[in-house]
């Protein structure tokens, strides 16, 4: 295992990518020749994902209390509701019942399915001849796996909605990846440069550093093992190959396939991405939920208040938004600005509809 200092590794991603992106040019071409199954494709998976997000339940969301996890099924349960009324709107002709998703997709969309299975497949051997290597981070040594092996979760849900056993990696820059700051049962909070982890220890700075309090792992692989999880999504009413670089394999990974590098310090990465660090939880949540826009002007806020924690500023690196830190403010500024924010996320709830909120 290699103890490194940098996030800056050769995994052949710009070549790859390249290839990758136009063999999606290539298909979407295709998907406009039969736009009205690719449609149905989209919306019947979409169902499938939040059906089978309900079907997890507690597994899928853990941790959470009784109260909660009704707060989640009844939100989950509204939308589902809403995409099936949609998709009886679109598509009447398809008898659709909450039952049959699953047989749906593959009668009425089969040839958008092997259309998906040939693009998988393109991209895949692209990425074998480009020798693109992909990661997986976790906060867990070879030590402390089974065997030193990267064995597969049980009934995990993938980004298509297909339960399985899977390990999943990811293409791109480990730099730019924020699955890195991802810790089990802790998630993380992307949105376009915006990366704020789950876990409020886990990155702090240290003299011009960023550290992250537990070692980190990565597992480096080639994709020979691997399938690219690839979807259909709708930009507007034009459907289009997505490929979010997500990888998944069923497969058990032996120590000989990986190389393993341990990492503390990701400095490098704040040249790439905005970190923040939000010691209150129930604030992470409430950021989450909001698009990009108004987390700005929500961590403006809670940065006046010295309620979270500018990564990039502490450590004097790439610091892109100019924000106030450590300031100190009254009480009544205190109240007010817990006033705005409180007042924000009701409008925005109210705008979105339940569809668009997660409790």
């Amino acid at each position: 295992m290699d103890v490194t200092s940098s996030l800056l590794i050769e995994m052949h991603f710009d070549e790859f990518k390249q290839s990758a992106d136009e063999i999606i040019r290539k298909y979407d071409k295709l998907l406009s020749n039969n736009p009205s199954d690719a449609r149905a494709y989209a919306t019947l998976v979409e169902l499938r994902k939040t059906r089978n997000e309900i079907a997890l339940g507690g597994s899928f969301k853990k941790g959470l209390n009784a109260t909660l996890s009704d707060q989640y099924r009844e939100y989950y349960n509204l939308k589902l509701n809403g995409i099936i009324n949609k998709a009886k709107a679109d598509f009447p002709d398809i008898g659709l019942t909450f039952e049959n998703i699953d047989t749906l997709l593959e009668e009425k969309s089969k040839s958008i399915v092997e259309l998906i299975k040939a693009c998988k497949s393109e991209i895949k051997e692209a990425s074998i001849d480009k020798n693109h290597i992909i990661s997986t981070a976790i906060y867990r040594s070879p030590e402390e796996l089974n065997g030193g092996k990267l064995i597969p979760s049980k009934d995990v849900l993938n980004l298509v909605g297909e339960i399985g056993n899977y390990t999943f990696a990811q293409s791109g820059l480990l730099v730019d990846n924020a699955y890195l700051l991802r810790k089990s049962g802790k998630g993380v909070c992307r949105d376009k440069d915006i990366c704020i982890p789950g876990d409020p220890n886990l990155v702090y700075s240290e003299d011009g550093h960023a550290m992250l309090k537990d070692p980190l792992y990565v597992y480096l692989m080639s994709t020979e093992k691997f399938e690219p999880v690839i979807s259909i999504s709708l930009k507007g009413d034009t459907p289009a190959i997505n490929f979010a670089g997500e990888w998944a394999t069923e497969s058990e990974i032996e120590p000989a396939d990986m190389t393993v590098k341990e990492y503390r310090d990701v400095t490098e990465m704040l040249d790439y991405l905005q970190i923040f660090s939000i010691p209150d939880k129930s604030i992470y949540k409430q950021l989450t939920q909001l698009p990009y826009a108004e987390k700005i002007k929500q961590i403006r806020i809670l940065l006046e208040k010295g309620q979270i924690h500018y990564i990039n500023d502490e450590c004097n690196r790439n610091r892109k938004f100019d924000f106030p830190n450590n300031k100190q403010v009254s009480l009544s500024e205190k109240r007010e600005a817990q006033r705005r924010i409180d007042k924000d996320l009701e409008e925005i709830r109210q705008e979105d509809g339940p569809e668009n909120y997660t409790p």
